[in-house]
């Protein structure tokens, strides 16, 4: 009985997100064995169920989707079962072949900042072979964020402004899923200028170097804002992703006057560090 309550005091205080913790004695245990069919020891027992926001579950894994004619599926999910062993990831394939569609759930360590990227790599690799193999890099989970830059692989130029377009003409205030098909602004080094001009040209980064450390050093405790334009994951930031562009905002007005640009380009902001504060 201590055991249990012992267990349950370290549980709390470790800040695991627990939902509930359940305690059964040993004859609530029995009952429950003849009752249920269950073979659990006979004993004062914790049953533990956890949860977490949807943003750590999703972390935690990821799904490869993309689909192929039926022809080339045998060929393709062979170079999925290489190009994992290859890249040395764990990865569980499954799917809805009768139509060449299938995916690749990714298992890994959403604090490997190396595993991160071969995982990204191996996204991307998949994508690329099966637009080779006359398939589509998604069956049927949509392009999200992450696979933009694949999109346009897939369709080209032209087949993207025809989209941008047709979105224009439906949707003129980009109030729908704002930045999933369209850029408000046309390149990293065009944000960076912009916003250069907001807080002096000393206080924005976009070396490989600024943007590598602001994608997971959370012990960093200056007021940075990260701008991230593509994700590699469809409905998450995570550690390990790098901002296109750091800022170092030097005031409350150069936050404020950040968030009415980024608000008016529809650009998503991402606070950095703990401990975050302006004098």
């Amino acid at each position: 009985m201590q055991s249990a309550v012992n267990a349950t005091v370290a549980i709390m205080q470790s800040g695991l997100p627990v939902a509930r913790i359940e305690f059964l004695d040993e004859n609530m245990v029995d009952a429950c064995n003849r009752f249920s069919k269950l073979d659990l020891d006979v004993s004062p027992t914790l049953f533990l169920e956890f949860h977490g926001s949807k943003s750590n579950i999703d972390a935690q894994g990821r799904i490869a989707d993309i689909c192929v004619p039926i022809t080339a599926l045998p060929n393709m999910i062979s170079f999925a079962k290489n190009e994992l062993q290859r890249l040395q990831l764990l990865g569980l394939i499954l799917g809805h072949v009768g139509d060449g569609n299938f995916h690749v759930i990714l298992i890994f360590d959403s604090k490997n900042l190396e595993e991160i990227k071969r995982v990204d790599e191996f996204s991307t690799i998949l994508a690329k072979e099966s637009l080779r193999m006359n398939g589509t890099i998604t069956g049927e989970h949509g392009i999200g964020l992450g696979k933009k830059q694949l999109l346009i692989d897939e369709f080209g130029t032209q087949g993207i402004n025809t989209m941008k377009s047709i979105k224009k003409a439906l949707d003129p205030l980009n109030i729908l899923n704002p930045g999933k098909c369209t850029q408000r602004y046309a390149s990293s080094q065009a944000l960076a200028t912009d916003l250069k001009s907001i807080v002096g040209n000393d206080n924005v980064g976009t070396s490989t170097a600024i943007r590598e450390q602001h994608s997971h050093d959370e012990s960093y405790h200056a007021y940075v804002i990260p701008f991230v334009r593509c994700l590699s994951f469809d409905h998450c930031i995570y550690r390990g992703h790098q901002p296109d562009v750091v800022v170092f905002a030097q005031s409350t007005e150069h936050v404020s006057n950040i968030v009415k640009y980024c608000a008016s380009k529809r650009i998503p902001i991402i606070p950095f560090g703990t401990g975050t504060g302006l004098e």
